[in-house]
């Protein structure tokens, strides 16, 4: 195994993302890009306005960056080229709707997770990014991670 060494300054970062390039993704309000050649370098996002800054990413099976804002309580998705694609939720406590969501994960099939923190719940959107539904709704505590594994079982931390 080989391991990817990048120097992303002094921020902390909840966990790395990584496109069918083994091009790796941090975000701690800006999207910081990890090449495997350990250069790193902004990604050059255009996520529309009312959108930032980016907190969480996850890299979806086109490489496409899904980026998680838990301040203005959306997702937006960008492709390599930085365009927007698609824009999930916004903020509120209804169906498709997000409170201070602090992370975020895809599975195989596309399916998007959510830790909407102040909703305590897992938010679920579809491989087209319509809302699904909600997971242990009522049953958390302010969930602030959230992970899908290849056999489809979610895991998720709680503050």
């Amino acid at each position: 195994m080989d391991a990817l060494v990048g120097r992303v300054g002094r921020r902390f970062f909840g966990k790395l993302a990584t496109d069918s390039k083994n091009t790796a993704y941090a975000a701690d309000g800006a999207v910081q890009r990890i090449e495997p050649n350990g250069r790193v370098s902004l990604f050059p996002t255009r996520g529309g306005r009312g959108f930032w800054p980016a907190t969480a990413v996850a890299v979806g099976p086109k490489d496409e960056l899904f980026l998680l804002s838990r301040e203005s309580g959306g997702v937006c998705v960008e492709g390599q080229d930085s365009r927007e694609i698609l824009r999930l939720g916004e903020k509120g406590s209804g169906d498709g709707q997000l409170n201070a969501p602090s992370d975020l994960d895809l599975d195989r099939a596309g399916n998007l997770y959510v830790a909407d923190t102040e909703n305590n719940r897992i938010a679920v959107f579809g491989p087209g990014g319509k809302f699904a539904r909600n997971l242990a709704a009522g049953k958390l505590e302010k969930p602030i991670a959230v992970a899908a594994d290849a056999k489809g079982n979610v895991y998720v931390i709680e503050s």
